[in-house]
Protein backbone atom coordinates (compact mmCIF):
# COMPACT_ATOMS: atom_id res chain seq x y z
CA UNK A 1 0.00 0.00 0.00
CA UNK A 2 3.01 2.32 0.37
CA UNK A 3 4.20 1.73 -3.18
CA UNK A 4 1.18 1.14 -5.44
CA UNK A 5 -2.09 2.99 -5.95
CA UNK A 6 -4.81 0.33 -5.63
CA UNK A 7 -5.68 -2.99 -4.03
CA UNK A 8 -5.64 -4.61 -7.50
CA UNK A 9 -2.00 -3.66 -7.93
CA UNK A 10 -1.19 -4.83 -4.40
CA UNK A 11 -2.58 -8.29 -5.15
CA UNK A 12 -0.84 -8.26 -8.53
CA UNK A 13 2.50 -7.58 -6.82
CA UNK A 14 1.86 -10.43 -4.39
CA UNK A 15 0.93 -12.79 -7.23
CA UNK A 16 3.98 -11.87 -9.31
CA UNK A 17 6.29 -12.40 -6.34
CA UNK A 18 4.69 -15.73 -5.43
CA UNK A 19 4.74 -17.09 -8.96
CA UNK A 20 8.36 -16.14 -9.59
CA UNK A 21 9.49 -18.10 -6.55
CA UNK A 22 9.72 -21.27 -8.62
CA UNK A 23 12.57 -19.76 -10.64
CA UNK A 24 14.65 -20.05 -7.49
CA UNK A 25 13.26 -23.38 -6.28
CA UNK A 26 12.46 -21.47 -3.09
CA UNK A 27 11.63 -24.64 -1.13
CA UNK A 28 15.28 -25.66 -1.45
CA UNK A 29 16.37 -22.55 0.42
CA UNK A 30 14.26 -23.50 3.43
CA UNK A 31 16.27 -21.65 6.13
CA UNK A 32 16.50 -18.58 3.93
CA UNK A 33 12.82 -18.80 3.05
CA UNK A 34 12.21 -18.08 6.73
CA UNK A 35 14.83 -15.33 6.59
CA UNK A 36 13.13 -13.76 3.58
CA UNK A 37 9.74 -13.89 5.28
CA UNK A 38 11.14 -12.13 8.35
CA UNK A 39 12.89 -9.57 6.13
CA UNK A 40 9.70 -8.73 4.24
CA UNK A 41 7.90 -8.39 7.58
CA UNK A 42 10.59 -6.00 8.81
CA UNK A 43 10.23 -3.93 5.64
CA UNK A 44 6.46 -3.78 6.11
CA UNK A 45 6.78 -2.67 9.72
CA UNK A 46 9.58 -0.17 9.05
CA UNK A 47 7.85 1.84 6.31
CA UNK A 48 5.36 4.04 8.12
CA UNK A 49 2.86 6.39 6.52
CA UNK A 50 2.20 7.20 2.90
CA UNK A 51 4.49 9.30 0.75
CA UNK A 52 5.53 12.04 1.05
CA UNK A 53 4.89 11.91 4.81
CA UNK A 54 7.11 9.30 6.45
CA UNK A 55 6.54 8.67 10.13
CA UNK A 56 9.25 7.43 12.51
CA UNK A 57 8.70 4.10 14.22
CA UNK A 58 7.12 4.03 17.64
CA UNK A 59 8.46 2.04 20.57
CA UNK A 60 6.22 -0.96 19.90
CA UNK A 61 7.18 -1.21 16.22
CA UNK A 62 10.86 -0.77 17.07
CA UNK A 63 10.75 -3.63 19.56
CA UNK A 64 8.91 -5.76 17.00
CA UNK A 65 11.64 -5.15 14.42
CA UNK A 66 14.29 -6.02 17.01
CA UNK A 67 12.45 -9.25 17.82
CA UNK A 68 12.20 -10.27 14.14
CA UNK A 69 15.85 -9.32 13.63
CA UNK A 70 16.90 -11.53 16.54
CA UNK A 71 14.95 -14.50 15.18
CA UNK A 72 16.41 -13.94 11.72
CA UNK A 73 19.96 -13.74 13.06
CA UNK A 74 19.79 -17.34 14.33
CA UNK A 75 17.73 -18.62 11.39
CA UNK A 76 20.01 -17.86 8.45
CA UNK A 77 23.48 -16.37 8.40
CA UNK A 78 23.25 -13.96 5.42
CA UNK A 79 19.59 -12.86 5.43
CA UNK A 80 20.16 -10.13 8.05
CA UNK A 81 22.88 -8.47 5.97
CA UNK A 82 20.74 -8.42 2.82
CA UNK A 83 17.93 -6.95 4.91
CA UNK A 84 20.28 -4.27 6.26
CA UNK A 85 21.37 -3.39 2.71
CA UNK A 86 17.77 -2.81 1.57
CA UNK A 87 16.89 -0.89 4.74
CA UNK A 88 19.92 1.29 4.19
CA UNK A 89 18.63 2.20 0.73
CA UNK A 90 15.20 3.11 2.12
CA UNK A 91 16.86 5.30 4.77
CA UNK A 92 18.96 7.08 2.12
CA UNK A 93 15.81 7.82 0.13
CA UNK A 94 14.11 9.07 3.32
CA UNK A 95 11.42 6.42 3.21
CA UNK A 96 12.30 4.87 6.58
CA UNK A 97 12.85 6.69 9.85
CA UNK A 98 14.81 6.86 12.11
CA UNK A 99 18.17 6.57 10.36
CA UNK A 100 19.50 3.91 12.71
CA UNK A 101 16.91 1.29 11.73
CA UNK A 102 19.46 -0.77 9.77
CA UNK A 103 21.64 -0.94 12.88
CA UNK A 104 18.72 -2.45 14.78
CA UNK A 105 18.82 -5.41 12.40
CA UNK A 106 22.60 -5.52 12.10
CA UNK A 107 23.24 -5.73 15.85
CA UNK A 108 21.83 -9.22 16.55
CA UNK A 109 23.43 -10.58 13.36
CA UNK A 110 26.88 -9.32 14.26
CA UNK A 111 26.52 -10.59 17.82
CA UNK A 112 25.54 -14.06 16.60
CA UNK A 113 28.37 -14.06 14.05
CA UNK A 114 30.95 -13.23 16.71
CA UNK A 115 29.72 -16.05 18.93
CA UNK A 116 29.76 -18.50 16.00
CA UNK A 117 32.75 -17.24 14.05
CA UNK A 118 34.19 -20.76 13.89
CA UNK A 119 31.15 -21.94 11.93
CA UNK A 120 30.92 -18.89 9.68
CA UNK A 121 34.61 -18.80 8.79
CA UNK A 122 34.08 -21.02 5.73
CA UNK A 123 31.83 -18.37 4.18
CA UNK A 124 34.39 -15.57 4.45
CA UNK A 125 37.19 -15.83 1.88
CA UNK A 126 39.37 -12.82 1.18
CA UNK A 127 39.99 -14.08 -2.34
CA UNK A 128 36.28 -13.81 -3.13
CA UNK A 129 35.99 -10.13 -2.20
CA UNK A 130 35.43 -8.09 -5.37
CA UNK A 131 35.54 -11.16 -7.64
CA UNK A 132 32.11 -10.39 -9.05
CA UNK A 133 32.09 -12.61 -12.14
CA UNK A 134 33.22 -15.67 -10.23
CA UNK A 135 30.88 -15.00 -7.30
CA UNK A 136 27.83 -14.50 -9.52
CA UNK A 137 28.26 -17.71 -11.51
CA UNK A 138 25.61 -20.36 -10.87
CA UNK A 139 26.80 -23.75 -9.56
CA UNK A 140 28.24 -26.31 -11.94
CA UNK A 141 28.23 -30.08 -11.67
CA UNK A 142 31.79 -31.29 -12.17
CA UNK A 143 30.78 -34.96 -12.36
CA UNK A 144 28.39 -34.62 -15.31
CA UNK A 145 29.17 -37.28 -17.94
CA UNK A 146 26.33 -36.90 -20.43
CA UNK A 147 23.88 -34.22 -21.50
CA UNK A 148 21.15 -33.39 -19.02
CA UNK A 149 17.66 -34.30 -20.22
CA UNK A 150 15.53 -31.49 -21.61
CA UNK A 151 13.16 -31.66 -18.64
CA UNK A 152 16.01 -30.62 -16.33
CA UNK A 153 17.12 -27.71 -18.48
CA UNK A 154 13.63 -26.38 -19.13
CA UNK A 155 12.64 -26.69 -15.47
CA UNK A 156 15.20 -23.93 -14.85
CA UNK A 157 15.16 -21.99 -18.13
CA UNK A 158 11.41 -21.37 -18.32
CA UNK A 159 11.03 -19.89 -14.80
CA UNK A 160 14.30 -17.98 -15.25
CA UNK A 161 12.95 -16.43 -18.45
CA UNK A 162 9.78 -15.45 -16.59
CA UNK A 163 11.88 -13.80 -13.87
CA UNK A 164 13.87 -11.93 -16.52
CA UNK A 165 10.65 -10.55 -18.01
CA UNK A 166 9.53 -9.34 -14.57
CA UNK A 167 12.88 -7.59 -14.16
CA UNK A 168 12.55 -5.88 -17.55
CA UNK A 169 9.01 -4.71 -16.75
CA UNK A 170 10.28 -3.35 -13.42
CA UNK A 171 13.04 -1.45 -15.23
CA UNK A 172 10.51 0.04 -17.67
CA UNK A 173 8.45 1.22 -14.68
CA UNK A 174 11.50 2.97 -13.22
CA UNK A 175 12.36 4.69 -16.50
CA UNK A 176 8.78 5.80 -17.11
CA UNK A 177 7.92 7.09 -13.63
CA UNK A 178 11.32 8.14 -12.27
CA UNK A 179 10.06 9.29 -8.90
CA UNK A 180 11.74 8.86 -5.53
CA UNK A 181 9.79 5.75 -4.62
CA UNK A 182 10.59 4.01 -7.94
CA UNK A 183 14.31 4.68 -7.59
CA UNK A 184 14.20 3.53 -3.96
CA UNK A 185 12.59 0.23 -4.95
CA UNK A 186 15.09 -0.18 -7.80
CA UNK A 187 18.13 0.34 -5.59
CA UNK A 188 16.60 -1.81 -2.83
CA UNK A 189 16.47 -4.65 -5.35
CA UNK A 190 20.00 -3.85 -6.50
CA UNK A 191 21.29 -3.81 -2.92
CA UNK A 192 21.00 -7.60 -2.76
CA UNK A 193 23.90 -7.77 -5.22
CA UNK A 194 26.16 -6.71 -2.35
CA UNK A 195 26.30 -10.42 -1.46
CA UNK A 196 28.30 -11.33 -4.58
CA UNK A 197 30.70 -8.48 -3.88
CA UNK A 198 31.99 -10.27 -0.77
CA UNK A 199 31.40 -14.00 -1.25
CA UNK A 200 30.42 -16.66 -3.78
CA UNK A 201 28.35 -18.41 -1.07
CA UNK A 202 29.08 -21.86 -2.46
CA UNK A 203 28.27 -20.74 -6.02
CA UNK A 204 24.70 -20.06 -4.94
CA UNK A 205 25.11 -16.32 -4.47
CA UNK A 206 23.23 -15.38 -7.63
CA UNK A 207 20.16 -17.30 -6.42
CA UNK A 208 20.22 -15.59 -3.03
CA UNK A 209 20.61 -12.18 -4.68
CA UNK A 210 17.61 -12.81 -6.92
CA UNK A 211 15.59 -14.12 -4.00
CA UNK A 212 15.96 -10.84 -2.08
CA UNK A 213 15.53 -8.69 -5.20
CA UNK A 214 12.29 -10.40 -6.24
CA UNK A 215 9.89 -8.63 -3.80
CA UNK A 216 11.02 -5.17 -4.92
CA UNK A 217 10.94 -6.13 -8.60
CA UNK A 218 7.41 -7.50 -8.20
CA UNK A 219 6.18 -4.24 -6.65
CA UNK A 220 7.82 -2.22 -9.42
CA UNK A 221 6.29 -4.43 -12.12
CA UNK A 222 2.84 -4.18 -10.53
CA UNK A 223 3.13 -0.38 -10.54
CA UNK A 224 3.74 -0.10 -14.28
CA UNK A 225 1.42 2.67 -15.57
CA UNK A 226 -1.07 1.72 -18.29
CA UNK A 227 -3.15 4.10 -20.37
CA UNK A 228 -5.72 1.73 -21.91
CA UNK A 229 -7.69 0.01 -19.14
CA UNK A 230 -9.77 -2.08 -21.58
CA UNK A 231 -6.60 -3.85 -22.72
CA UNK A 232 -5.11 -4.43 -19.32
CA UNK A 233 -7.53 -7.11 -18.11
CA UNK A 234 -6.92 -9.61 -20.94
CA UNK A 235 -3.19 -8.86 -20.96
CA UNK A 236 -2.93 -9.37 -17.21
CA UNK A 237 -4.98 -12.57 -17.49
CA UNK A 238 -2.65 -13.97 -20.15
CA UNK A 239 0.42 -12.91 -18.17
CA UNK A 240 -0.80 -14.49 -14.92
CA UNK A 241 -1.89 -17.72 -16.63
CA UNK A 242 1.52 -17.94 -18.31
CA UNK A 243 3.29 -17.33 -15.02
CA UNK A 244 1.13 -19.92 -13.29
CA UNK A 245 1.92 -22.51 -15.98
CA UNK A 246 5.64 -21.79 -15.66
CA UNK A 247 5.34 -22.02 -11.87
CA UNK A 248 3.56 -25.38 -11.96
CA UNK A 249 6.07 -26.80 -14.44
CA UNK A 250 9.04 -25.48 -12.48
CA UNK A 251 7.70 -26.88 -9.19
CA UNK A 252 6.73 -30.33 -10.48
CA UNK A 253 8.87 -31.22 -13.52
CA UNK A 254 11.68 -32.64 -11.39
CA UNK A 255 9.50 -34.40 -8.82
CA UNK A 256 11.02 -37.76 -9.79
CA UNK A 257 14.34 -36.79 -8.25
CA UNK A 258 13.29 -34.00 -5.86
CA UNK A 259 10.46 -35.50 -3.83
CA UNK A 260 11.64 -37.23 -0.66
CA UNK A 261 10.31 -40.77 -0.32
CA UNK A 262 9.08 -41.75 3.17
CA UNK A 263 11.14 -44.94 3.21
CA UNK A 264 14.31 -43.01 2.32
CA UNK A 265 13.73 -40.72 5.28
CA UNK A 266 13.00 -43.74 7.47
CA UNK A 267 16.25 -45.44 6.38
CA UNK A 268 18.50 -42.48 7.17
CA UNK A 269 16.65 -41.86 10.43
CA UNK A 270 17.25 -45.51 11.41
CA UNK A 271 20.93 -45.12 10.58
CA UNK A 272 21.31 -41.99 12.67
CA UNK A 273 19.52 -43.45 15.68
CA UNK A 274 21.09 -46.94 15.75
CA UNK A 275 24.58 -46.72 14.21
CA UNK A 276 27.58 -46.54 16.50
CA UNK A 277 29.27 -43.19 16.97
CA UNK A 278 31.85 -42.77 14.23
CA UNK A 279 29.94 -44.81 11.65
CA UNK A 280 29.79 -43.77 8.00
CA UNK A 281 26.98 -44.07 5.44
CA UNK A 282 27.89 -44.28 1.76
CA UNK A 283 25.35 -42.67 -0.55
CA UNK A 284 25.69 -44.63 -3.78
CA UNK A 285 25.35 -41.44 -5.82
CA UNK A 286 24.92 -37.76 -5.07
CA UNK A 287 24.22 -36.55 -1.57
CA UNK A 288 21.69 -33.99 -2.84
CA UNK A 289 18.90 -36.56 -3.15
CA UNK A 290 18.87 -37.90 0.42
CA UNK A 291 17.38 -36.41 3.62
CA UNK A 292 20.22 -36.10 6.12
CA UNK A 293 20.56 -34.80 9.66
CA UNK A 294 17.09 -35.72 10.92
CA UNK A 295 17.98 -36.51 14.51
CA UNK A 296 20.09 -35.13 17.35
CA UNK A 297 22.71 -37.84 16.62
CA UNK A 298 23.55 -36.56 13.15
CA UNK A 299 26.78 -35.12 14.57
CA UNK A 300 27.82 -38.58 15.84
CA UNK A 301 27.68 -40.29 12.44
CA UNK A 302 28.86 -39.34 8.97
CA UNK A 303 27.78 -39.38 5.33
CA UNK A 304 29.90 -39.66 2.21
CA UNK A 305 28.65 -39.36 -1.38
CA UNK A 306 29.82 -41.14 -4.51
CA UNK A 307 31.61 -37.99 -5.64
CA UNK A 308 33.95 -38.20 -2.63
CA UNK A 309 35.24 -41.54 -3.92
CA UNK A 310 36.38 -40.03 -7.21
CA UNK A 311 33.20 -39.84 -9.24
CA UNK A 312 31.08 -42.17 -11.30
CA UNK A 313 32.00 -45.05 -13.64
CA UNK A 314 31.99 -44.44 -17.38
CA UNK A 315 28.40 -44.55 -18.62
CA UNK A 316 29.11 -46.36 -21.87
CA UNK A 317 27.56 -43.82 -24.24
CA UNK A 318 30.35 -43.95 -26.82
CA UNK A 319 30.73 -47.11 -28.98
CA UNK A 320 34.30 -47.70 -27.82
CA UNK A 321 33.46 -47.38 -24.12
CA UNK A 322 33.66 -50.45 -21.89
CA UNK A 323 30.17 -51.71 -20.88
CA UNK A 324 29.22 -50.97 -17.31
CA UNK A 325 30.13 -53.79 -14.91
CA UNK A 326 27.96 -53.32 -11.81
CA UNK A 327 29.55 -56.13 -9.77
CA UNK A 328 33.03 -54.75 -10.34
CA UNK A 329 31.75 -51.28 -9.51
CA UNK A 330 30.39 -52.48 -6.16
CA UNK A 331 33.73 -54.07 -5.27
CA UNK A 332 35.71 -50.97 -6.26
CA UNK A 333 33.31 -48.64 -4.46
CA UNK A 334 33.51 -50.76 -1.29
CA UNK A 335 37.30 -51.01 -1.37
CA UNK A 336 37.72 -47.25 -1.95
CA UNK A 337 35.26 -46.44 0.84
CA UNK A 338 37.03 -48.52 3.49
CA UNK A 339 40.53 -47.48 2.45
CA UNK A 340 39.87 -43.77 2.05
CA UNK A 341 37.33 -43.13 4.84
CA UNK A 342 38.16 -44.81 8.18
CA UNK A 343 35.07 -45.45 10.34
CA UNK A 344 33.76 -47.68 13.12
CA UNK A 345 31.03 -49.23 10.96
CA UNK A 346 30.03 -48.80 7.33
CA UNK A 347 26.58 -48.51 5.80
CA UNK A 348 25.39 -47.89 2.25
CA UNK A 349 22.15 -46.49 0.83
CA UNK A 350 20.58 -47.41 -2.51
CA UNK A 351 17.46 -45.43 -3.43
CA UNK A 352 15.36 -44.54 -6.46
CA UNK A 353 15.87 -40.86 -5.66
CA UNK A 354 19.65 -41.16 -5.94
CA UNK A 355 19.31 -42.95 -9.27
CA UNK A 356 16.79 -40.40 -10.54
CA UNK A 357 19.03 -37.49 -9.55
CA UNK A 358 21.97 -39.08 -11.34
CA UNK A 359 19.91 -39.45 -14.52
CA UNK A 360 18.46 -35.93 -14.37
CA UNK A 361 21.86 -34.27 -13.92
CA UNK A 362 23.94 -36.47 -16.22
CA UNK A 363 25.95 -38.32 -13.55
CA UNK A 364 24.91 -41.91 -14.23
CA UNK A 365 22.24 -43.48 -16.41
CA UNK A 366 19.29 -44.78 -14.43
CA UNK A 367 19.57 -48.21 -16.10
CA UNK A 368 23.16 -48.46 -14.86
CA UNK A 369 22.07 -47.44 -11.37
CA UNK A 370 19.44 -50.22 -11.38
CA UNK A 371 22.23 -52.65 -12.25
CA UNK A 372 24.23 -51.25 -9.34
CA UNK A 373 21.27 -51.87 -7.02
CA UNK A 374 20.94 -55.47 -8.25
CA UNK A 375 24.67 -56.03 -7.75
CA UNK A 376 24.44 -54.69 -4.19
CA UNK A 377 21.62 -57.14 -3.43
CA UNK A 378 23.64 -60.06 -4.82
CA UNK A 379 26.93 -59.07 -3.20
CA UNK A 380 28.35 -60.79 -0.14
CA UNK A 381 30.05 -57.51 0.81
CA UNK A 382 26.83 -55.90 2.06
CA UNK A 383 23.82 -57.13 4.02
CA UNK A 384 20.45 -55.30 4.09
CA UNK A 385 19.27 -53.91 7.43
CA UNK A 386 16.28 -51.93 6.12
CA UNK A 387 14.19 -52.34 3.00
CA UNK A 388 11.37 -50.19 1.63
CA UNK A 389 9.55 -49.70 -1.68
CA UNK A 390 12.24 -47.37 -3.05
CA UNK A 391 15.17 -47.67 -0.62
CA UNK A 392 17.50 -50.29 0.85
CA UNK A 393 19.93 -49.60 3.67
CA UNK A 394 22.95 -51.95 3.82
CA UNK A 395 25.63 -52.69 6.38
CA UNK A 396 29.15 -53.82 5.49
CA UNK A 397 29.84 -57.48 6.13
CA UNK A 398 33.08 -59.02 7.37
CA UNK A 399 33.89 -59.95 3.77
CA UNK A 400 33.53 -56.32 2.79
CA UNK A 401 35.78 -55.20 5.64
CA UNK A 402 38.45 -57.72 4.57
CA UNK A 403 38.24 -56.44 0.99
CA UNK A 404 39.04 -52.94 2.23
Amino acid sequence: SHWVSSSVRMWLAAAVFSLTGTALNITYFSPQSLGLFLAVTIFAVSVRGRRPVVEPLGVGATLLVLFFASVMAVSHQISPYLTVAALGVLVLFRLVRPWWMPLLVLGPAVGWAVLNRGVLGDFVLLGAVGNLWHNARPPTHSFTQFAQPGVTRWAFFIPALMLLVVGLVALVRVLLVRDRASWALFFAALSAASLVVFTDYGQEGIFRVTLFAAPWLAVLAAGLPWARPRWTTPLLAVALVTMLAANVYGQTALDWNRVIRPDTAAATRLYETTARKGSLLLLTGTGNATPLGQTARYVDVGYVSREALGGYPVSGDAPDDVPYDAAADVRKMTRDLVRQWPAKDYYALVSDSIGAYGERYGFQHYDDYLKLGAAMRASDLWEPVFSGPTTILYRLTDAGARLG
